[in-house]
């Protein structure tokens, strides 16, 4: 049995959509014949011929028919599309998808209720209420009806909407750039959160704002609808709600086989739809969501046949929680339960490691993307925590730590694999179209492409001429089959309502794209896949490159019919065939502009040629000439005419000829370059000659157009590719291989020419310092701003990458060590002026060490010049860090300042203050108070700013503390006690990369000790603790005694005198406790 499908492309939605229907056509032993068109009345001319491919679906080739309705009819009314799908439905079972037709089975994902679910969270749990909205094409029904519910929903919960906040889209990619410039450039409304009807849109708004330096979502909030593969992956991951596209297909083809049965199916089949939570919308860190587990929650423990049984209840856990399951992978993650259970049970790791390596083998051979499986992990810790012993849960996170090792390894080289499959792909499609197109003979055609198609892994596939363009189509010809490993060969025509006679067919079950062959308005034939790789893409771009291969090869056949122009219009073509082969091979746009140049000047004459590159965005239209060949003496400029005939060329993406009585130019001739719907360029030719343009001009530039297209697609393409592969996604500066791959050019230009060369090695100081205090999200500003600042130090020849975690390396050609060292004093200077904000509005300095190495300064040898800079930024940092250092001795940048800074500490402290809010006060406090000591002693000036400085460090350590022990309002227990007891040593270590600081290191590490011998954290005695220390231990004692904490009141001052007392000798030293109380008593200290 066969069934058809309509669809409109293969991209993303649609695509995901079919995987569902070709895995249920197996489930079922299905061939699926997928017609792909283009949209119902498409507005684009060079694309009506596509939707001739529908004309072929009849009850003579298909028992059943799925239209994919919601996605072919922007540009028709809905009554158009009613009418569309009657066509078929009165002779043959129909299942509509997206959109509810009329005596149609309907297929339909519920828009409200998971939409509704979104906007309440916006609402309720963000508190948001400035919001604007990016609707769909609103005739398109799904479009519709999320416009309807996001008006209800703010009238709901009281939320006016002003018209100015709707934009009305097209759910399209440059619908969401168009609706960000037009809220905040046009209409300047002030938004918290931008609500998109699809994730496309979202997409395109999200990198719009990017653009603008406007934060997602710190500034502006962005939500989407559809999860799809975008979604997930942009940064950051977008909040949307999930469509179950794939069930979707497969219900459909599940729906369509009961109807051709003669069961009773519902009239519309609704799907739900699920709020998927990410960081858009202002949830952070929703990923972590998912693992953190309520430790005030009830345990209760199961023994493991209990813990077994909690499979049902863990599955509908896990349906909640992960978006778009299909049954292959949910039977998958059962299995793994299973083992893990049987796994704690048995205490061997070898169970559920082995079974987890297998299924995450399968889901990989399959193409799946194994990251859902680090999700799963979260939720199966998660739910299972509450019912484990201490001793199993300690073996099953030593179990669930392995299973995360093992899923990151596959998920990597998955991401890894898959993208490099992606770019080789790609690069195999741009040869194929290159191959296709290095030839205007038929056969030669064909067998190219019957080769490159073999090589894509496509077992069977068809190519079909009609015998006759002309409407209505009857009959074809097998151009080119293949199947079992052999060429079909046959001269014979047939009605092209068998589609392809059934003999030619493979005896096994298929899936295959249809796809029509048409070249703007020639209809060519259509051309049939079976479906081998995976991406919807592979099967789009075949059937561009081998129309634009045909249709050249039919204008090659049509110059050969007129035997008089036969010899010029051979050459033309050969010289054509030259250009297509070096422009589709050309990789680099601005190298691509002066080669079209160069070529067109070959194929014909001019007196002015140009080459315009568009910008469409929405309505408006910027273009700029890119390039210009000027054949007069007289310098020939674009008028005002010509940028309006550039904009009609633009709009009507039409050619135009255009004759004037103008005697310097009486000719304007231009082409557009056009892939699918938009025009990306313009040709500009210009010739006093009247007639020096003809439809031969037109037809022959047409075709260079199609192959500029190509190119100009193919290059973008491939500097798109080249930036992922050398960008640190973090900082948009080159990652390290890319760093790497440029530093051995430089060094074989280096030696080859003799030249000098310099490298710098950058380490931000006390980089762990910003990630244990205020977070990794902080550390990452750190290094956004780090990268910000190097860049704007630098030279444009200068290089700069990403070196390693907080190490940056910038690459000097041509620059000996003076240019170098110059560079590293405009960075430390520019670093001063620009301190960094702390999440709590703190001030804090920013930092770097340096270390320089110079070819031949340093080393006769270039290549070792990373590991010489790399020796000498530790000797900076070991000098004391914030200053530059080369490998000679005498070569540091000195310290400013005899006592280093220490505003990054006192910053700490500020921290510490969030922890626990006595913390700061305190140390003030008694930095004061020892102060006042260190006087009545006669301190020197240097031991006084020590103390002084001491004081207000003394306990910078608790930043090591949890929150929860240092608020404890109760008693703290044992264990407890051990942890305080820690804060001296933490604060030693913190502090202990400071110069010359050894007398404040000591009086952190023991301002605890007691006189007797019994305090912490080395139980010092008597005058063997420092005599810093013995101050701080009376002031922190008596800062402790005078104020209110959570276990007790404060005391008084007579009881404060008296405790001091009696302590005297065993606790605090008896001079130091003697004079603070003299001080005390005169009211020298409040």
């Amino acid at each position: 049995m066969k069934i058809g499908v309509i669809v409109d492309n293969l991209y993303n939605y649609q695509w995901s959509i079919l995987e569902g229907v070709f895995s249920a056509g197996e489930n079922y032993n299905l061939d699926i014949l997928c017609f792909t068109g283009k949209h119902l009345n498409t507005p684009n001319e060079n694309d009506k011929k596509g939707n001739l491919i529908y004309n072929l679906i009849s009850k003579k080739n298909v028992d059943g028919l799925i239209i994919f309705s919601s996605a072919i009819c922007p540009y028709i009314t809905h009554k158009e599309l009613v009418n569309f799908c009657h066509n078929y439905s009165k002779d043959i079972p129909t299942i509509s998808i997206g959109t509810t037709i009329e005596k149609i089975p309907s297929i339909i994902i519920d828009n409200i209720l998971g939409f509704k679910e979104l906007l309440v969270h916006l609402i309720e749990d963000h508190g948001y209420k400035k919001f604007a909205f990016i609707t769909g094409p609103l005739n398109n029904e799904e479009a519709k009806i999320r416009y309807e519910t996001f008006i209800n929903v703010l009238k709901e919960y009281g939320i006016s909407i002003n018209p100015q906040n709707i934009y009305h889209g097209d759910f399209l990619y440059n619908s969401g750039r168009g609706a960000v410039k037009t809220f905040l450039d046009e209409r300047k409304i002030d938004i918290e959160v931008i609500v998109s009807s699809n994730d496309e849109m979202a997409i395109g708004a999200v990198e719009e704002l990017k653009e603008r330096g406007i934060l997602v979502p710190e500034d502006i909030k962005v939500t989407g609808f559809d999860d799809t593969e975008g979604a997930k992956f942009i940064t950051p991951p977008l909040t949307t709600v999930s469509q179950p596209l794939y069930e979707m297909g497969w219900k459909s083809v599940e729906s369509l086989v009961n109807l051709i049965s003669g069961e009773t199916i519902l009239d519309q089949i609704y799907l739900p739809t699920k709020l998927i939570i990410r960081d858009s919308c202002g949830c952070t860190y929703s990923a972590i969501e998912k693992a953190k587990v309520d430790i005030d929650k009830e345990f209760t423990k199961l023994d493991y046949i209990n813990l077994e049984n909690l499979k049902d209840k863990f599955t509908e856990y896990l349906l909640r929680n992960l978006s778009q399951l299909d049954s292959k992978t949910l039977e998958r993650l059962e299995k793994i339960y299973y083992a893990f259970i049987e796994n704690l049970k048995e205490r061997s790791f070898k169970i559920f490691i082995s079974t987890l390596n297998w299924i995450l083998k399968e889901e990989e051979q399959e193409g799946r993307n194994t990251g859902i499986f680090q999700d799963y992990i979260s939720l199966l810790r998660k739910f299972l925590f509450y019912y484990l012993d201490d001793e199993t849960l300690h073996y099953a996170e030593n179990l669930l730590h392995q299973a995360r090792v093992l899923i990151s390894d596959f998920s990597e080289r998955f991401q890894g694999y898959r993208s490099y499959k992606t770019e080789e792909r790609m690069n195999y499609l741009t040869q194929i179209g290159i191959s296709l197109t290095s030839s205007f003979e038929k056969r030669e055609i064909l067998e190219q492409a019957k080769n490159s198609i073999i090589n894509l892994g496509i077992r069977s596939f068809y190519i079909v001429e009609y015998k006759d363009s002309k409407t209505p189509l009857k009959e074809g010809i097998l151009a080119l089959g293949y199947k079992d490993g052999k060429e079909i060969i046959t001269n014979e025509s047939f009605d092209i309502y068998q589609i392809i006679p059934d003999k030619f067919l493979p005896s096994y079950r298929a899936n295959y794209i249809v796809s029509p062959l048409f070249y703007k308005e020639n209809s060519i034939g259509y051309a049939l896949f079976e479906i081998g790789p995976s991406e919807g893409i592979v099967y789009e771009l075949l059937r561009a490159q081998l129309s634009a291969a045909l249709q050249g090869a039919i204008i090659f056949k049509e110059r050969e019919e007129y035997e008089k122009r036969l010899e010029s219009h051979i050459k033309e073509l050969s010289i054509l065939n030259d250009i297509g082969k070096k422009i589709t091979s050309a990789l680099e746009v601005e190298l691509l502009w002066d080669l079209i140049i160069k070529e067109i000047s070959k194929l014909t004459d001019f007196d002015a040629l140009y080459i315009v590159n568009c910008k469409q965005e929405d309505d408006n239209c910027n273009f700029e000439i890119v390039a210009k060949k000027i054949n007069t003496k007289e310098e020939d400029q674009i008028t005002t005419n010509d940028r309006k005939r550039i904009l009609k060329i633009i709009e009507t993406k039409k050619y135009l000829l255009k004759k004037s009585k103008n005697k310097k130019n009486k000719v304007f001739f231009g082409i557009p370059i056009t892939i699918g719907n938009r025009v990306i360029g313009v040709i500009i030719l210009k010739h006093h000659q009247i007639d020096a343009y003809n439809e031969h001009t037109i037809r022959l530039l047409s075709t260079l157009s199609s192959f500029i297209a190509i190119a100009l697609e193919n290059a973008k393409l491939f500097e798109e590719t080249k930036k992922l592969a050398t960008t640190d996604p973090l900082t948009g500066i080159l990652n390290r291989r890319a760093l790497e791959e440029t530093f051995q050019k430089e060094v074989t230009r280096t030696q080859r020419y003799n030249r000098p060369l310099s490298v710098m090695i950058l380490d931000i100081d006390n980089f762990k310092l910003f990630n244990d205090t205020y977070g990794h999200t902080f550390g990452d500003e750190v290094l956004k701003t780090v990268a910000s600042i190097l860049k704007k130090s630098c030279r444009k020849v200068d290089i700069l990458g990403r070196y390693g975690g907080d190490e940056f390396a910038i690459i000097l050609p041509e620059t000996p060590i003076e240019g170098a060292k110059r560079l590293a004093e405009r960075i430390l200077n520019n670093l001063k002026n620009i301190p960094l904000l702390t999440p709590q509005n703190n001030k804090i300095p920013l930092n770097i060490s340096i270390g320089i190495a110079s070819y031949p300064f340093d080393t006769l040898e270039p290549e070792k010049l990373l590991t010489l800079a790399d020796t000498a930024m530790y000797k900076a940092k070991t000098s004391g860090g914030g200053r530059f250092a080369l490998l000679s001795s005498s070569d540091i940048t000195p310290l400013k300042e005899e006592i280093p800074k220490f505003d990054i500490f006192l910053g700490l402290v500020n921290a510490i203050d969030n922890k626990d809010n006595y913390t700061f006060t305190h140390s003030i406090d008694v930095s004061k108070y020892a102060k006042k000591i260190g006087e009545k002693l006669g301190l020197s000036k240097e031991d006084l700013e020590i103390l002084e400085i001491a004081g207000k460090l003394h306990d910078i350590g608790k930043i090591g503390i949890p929150s929860e022990i240092l608020k404890k309002p109760g008693p703290l227990t044992e264990e407890e006690w051990k942890i305080i007891k820690e804060h001296p040593r933490l604060g030693y270590l913190i502090l202990n990369q400071l110069p010359k600081m050894e007398k404040l290191l000591q009086a952190i590490l023991y301002h605890h000790e007691r006189y007797d011998g019994k305090g912490y954290p080395q139980s010092l005695q008597g005058k063997d603790i420092p005599l810093l220390a013995r101050i701080l231990a009376v002031v922190d004692a008596y800062s402790a005694m005078k104020s209110d904490r959570p276990y007790r009141k404060a005391l008084s001052k007579k009881e404060i005198i008296k405790e001091i007392k009696k302590n005297a000798g065993r606790q605090f030293d008896p001079e130091i406790a003697e004079i603070f109380v003299d001080l005390l008593e005169k009211g020298e200290i409040d």
